[in-house]
Protein backbone atom coordinates (compact mmCIF):
# COMPACT_ATOMS: atom_id res chain seq x y z
CA UNK A 1 0.00 0.00 0.00
CA UNK A 2 1.38 3.45 -0.60
CA UNK A 3 1.12 6.31 1.01
CA UNK A 4 -0.06 10.09 -0.71
CA UNK A 5 2.47 12.41 -0.19
CA UNK A 6 0.70 15.62 1.76
CA UNK A 7 1.16 18.28 0.33
CA UNK A 8 3.10 21.27 1.63
CA UNK A 9 1.36 24.62 2.51
CA UNK A 10 1.97 27.01 0.41
CA UNK A 11 2.32 30.80 2.75
CA UNK A 12 0.85 33.46 1.22
CA UNK A 13 3.03 35.54 -0.67
CA UNK A 14 1.80 39.25 1.01
CA UNK A 15 5.49 40.59 1.17
CA UNK A 16 9.16 40.47 -0.27
CA UNK A 17 10.12 38.54 2.43
CA UNK A 18 7.39 35.98 2.01
CA UNK A 19 8.38 35.32 -1.78
CA UNK A 20 12.19 35.28 -0.63
CA UNK A 21 11.66 32.79 1.73
CA UNK A 22 9.33 30.45 -0.72
CA UNK A 23 11.96 30.85 -3.32
CA UNK A 24 14.90 29.26 -0.73
CA UNK A 25 12.22 26.52 -0.22
CA UNK A 26 12.23 25.92 -3.88
CA UNK A 27 15.54 25.85 -3.90
CA UNK A 28 16.20 23.56 -0.96
CA UNK A 29 13.57 20.93 -2.39
CA UNK A 30 15.73 21.07 -5.42
CA UNK A 31 18.66 20.04 -3.89
CA UNK A 32 16.99 17.52 -1.95
CA UNK A 33 16.02 15.93 -4.78
CA UNK A 34 11.88 16.63 -3.44
CA UNK A 35 11.22 18.33 -7.11
CA UNK A 36 13.05 18.45 -10.65
CA UNK A 37 14.96 21.03 -11.18
CA UNK A 38 13.06 22.45 -14.09
CA UNK A 39 10.59 22.19 -12.05
CA UNK A 40 11.96 24.29 -9.45
CA UNK A 41 13.13 26.77 -12.26
CA UNK A 42 9.86 27.64 -13.35
CA UNK A 43 8.58 28.36 -10.08
CA UNK A 44 11.44 30.63 -9.10
CA UNK A 45 11.32 31.94 -12.35
CA UNK A 46 7.17 32.60 -11.28
CA UNK A 47 7.95 34.11 -8.03
CA UNK A 48 10.47 36.35 -9.42
CA UNK A 49 7.57 37.80 -11.61
CA UNK A 50 5.38 38.43 -8.28
CA UNK A 51 8.50 40.11 -6.73
CA UNK A 52 9.20 42.34 -9.50
CA UNK A 53 5.37 43.01 -9.79
CA UNK A 54 4.88 43.37 -5.67
CA UNK A 55 7.92 45.91 -5.68
CA UNK A 56 6.87 48.34 -8.84
CA UNK A 57 3.55 48.58 -7.17
CA UNK A 58 5.56 49.73 -3.93
CA UNK A 59 7.69 52.14 -5.91
CA UNK A 60 4.03 53.16 -7.80
CA UNK A 61 3.00 54.02 -4.14
CA UNK A 62 5.71 55.80 -2.91
CA UNK A 63 5.92 58.06 -6.23
CA UNK A 64 2.25 58.51 -5.93
CA UNK A 65 2.97 59.98 -2.40
CA UNK A 66 5.15 62.55 -3.33
CA UNK A 67 3.38 63.48 -6.07
CA UNK A 68 0.53 64.51 -3.64
CA UNK A 69 3.40 66.13 -0.99
CA UNK A 70 4.69 68.22 -4.09
CA UNK A 71 1.45 69.24 -5.42
CA UNK A 72 0.22 69.99 -2.20
CA UNK A 73 2.61 71.28 0.04
CA UNK A 74 0.12 73.06 2.34
CA UNK A 75 -1.83 69.72 3.18
CA UNK A 76 1.25 67.22 3.53
CA UNK A 77 -0.02 66.22 7.21
CA UNK A 78 -2.97 64.59 5.61
CA UNK A 79 -1.67 62.47 3.04
CA UNK A 80 -1.88 59.00 4.70
CA UNK A 81 0.28 55.80 3.34
CA UNK A 82 -2.06 53.37 1.56
CA UNK A 83 -2.72 50.76 4.10
CA UNK A 84 -2.82 48.00 1.93
CA UNK A 85 0.98 48.53 1.57
CA UNK A 86 1.48 47.73 5.52
CA UNK A 87 3.30 44.91 5.73
CA UNK A 88 1.22 43.13 8.52
CA UNK A 89 -2.20 43.77 6.51
CA UNK A 90 -0.15 43.68 3.14
CA UNK A 91 -2.48 41.49 0.22
CA UNK A 92 -1.69 38.74 -1.70
CA UNK A 93 -1.64 40.85 -5.08
CA UNK A 94 -0.02 44.38 -4.90
CA UNK A 95 -1.59 47.31 -6.27
CA UNK A 96 -5.24 46.41 -6.00
CA UNK A 97 -5.39 43.69 -8.31
CA UNK A 98 -8.36 41.58 -7.95
CA UNK A 99 -8.24 38.32 -6.92
CA UNK A 100 -9.07 35.88 -10.49
CA UNK A 101 -10.32 33.16 -8.10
Amino acid sequence: MTEKKRAKAIPPLVTPTNIRKEMVSVYRDMRLKKIESQDGTRFVFVLNAILTAFRDCEVEEKIRELELLINNPTQAESVQPDPTLNKANAPALPCHVKDAT
